[in-house]
């Protein structure tokens, strides 16, 4: 079985007045567990450290409870760290006149906006050669990045679908 893309398309519906369309790309990584999920699973590790430490401890070695509790502190970092980077959602949405970006993280939103005539989706080469190419959308001097998340084949597909967008939203 393929893997699900990690970006979907909300186009607008036939019925609606042709100002009012709107193409929607959204992307954002693809997580397998959910906030919730994340919690029992650092719970129960902290758990199970816990009792072994505590054993230990029951045998006489208390030094190691120091060293448990700094390893459940290094997981707990590396864990808000990991989800603190994978909690972002891209959109761009394609306009009959403009183009517009959106980078929606807690904290962190960011927004660009394109004159859809001059907008341009472009694949950039990397500039090492083992790096993932660099999906670009912009005009003029002023690019932005978007699905740093997605693969090679899903890149290219966006790219495309993301072309024929701001060509249709041309010829309405």
């Amino acid at each position: 079985m393929l893997p699900r893309p990690h970006f979907a398309i909300n186009m607008s519906r036939p019925g609606m007045p042709a100002s009012d369309s709107v193409t929607e790309f959204t992307i954002r990584p693809n997580s397998a567990c959910n906030d919730g999920s994340w919690r029992w699973l650092s719970a129960s590790l902290a758990l199970l450290g816990g009792l072994i430490a505590w054993r230990f401890v029951a045998l006489g070695f208390w030094m190691v409870l120091p060293f448990m509790l700094l390893e459940l502190g290094l997981f707990a970092l590396a864990l808000w760290w990991l989800l603190a980077r994978a909690n972002y959602m891209e959109k761009v949405l394609v306009r009959e006149d403009t183009v517009e970006i959106r980078h929606l993280q807690t904290g962190r939103n960011a927004r660009w906006f394109f004159p859809r005539r001059s907008a341009r989706v472009v694949v950039r080469a990397p500039r090492a050669r083992l790096h993932p190419r660099k999906l670009t959308v912009g005009c003029g001097r002023e690019w932005v990045e978007v699905g740093n998340c997605l693969t090679e084949a899903e890149r290219g597909a966006l790219a495309e679908k993301m072309r024929r967008a701001i060509r249709r939203a041309a010829q309405s």
